[in-house]
């Protein structure tokens, strides 16, 4: 609808001008609470060739992803043009969407996917499902429950379960409070 249209481009506003907000970043992507190392250890994959990170902000995980992979091509897109990094090592575009990008092994998004209504939760499935190739995985952090108002977007894991198999991902694993207590990931391989 149009009003969904007009909520959805607010918060979009919305987080592209709090995430140019250097105090916001040190507050919020650095949350002494979510522990960078135990964020890592949730994204363990094997040996892939192409990795994606789907809102990788200003590269924090990216980063250390293409140092765990030295092997593989590490991408990571994000909305705001602003708060990409420069990089000889990874490939950062700024994009919302997965169009036009290449296949790959492994797909995850950390710290996104709460912040997204249900229709863009779905069509990035949808799509990263469309890009992984076979075998490929598709990791995502989410947070379960029933929240939808502006900017917190959580959903039950029966949701997420559907719209991995509806994508023609087989869902392999469901961790719970890895690296912070109130997140969910989810796995799916295709």
């Amino acid at each position: 609808t149009d009003m969904r249209r007009r909520a959805m481009k607010s918060e979009c506003e919305h987080w592209l001008t709090v995430t140019d907000d250097l105090e916001w970043r040190r507050t919020h992507i650095h949350d002494p609470s979510i522990p960078l190392g135990a964020t890592l250890e949730a994204l363990a994959f094997d040996a892939p060739k192409r990795i994606l990170e789907i809102g990788c902000g200003y590269g924090r995980l990216t980063t250390e992803i293409a140092k765990r992979y030295p092997d593989a091509h590490v991408t990571g897109i994000d909305i705001n043009p602003k708060i990409l990094p420069e990089s000889t090592e990874i490939t950062y575009m700024c994009q919302g969407n997965l169009d036009g990008l290449p296949t790959q092994d492994a797909i995850y998004s950390v710290a996104l996917f709460q912040h997204l209504p249900s229709d863009a939760k779905r069509a990035y499935i949808e799509a990263a499902a469309g890009l992984l190739n076979p075998g490929g995985v598709l990791r995502i952090q989410f947070i379960e429950g029933i929240r939808d108002n502006f900017v917190d977007h959580w959903v039950p894991l029966a949701y997420m379960r559907r719209w991995f198999t509806v994508a023609g991902l087989k869902v392999s694993n469901v961790d719970q409070g890895l690296a912070h207590p109130q997140w969910t990931w989810i796995t799916g391989v295709k």
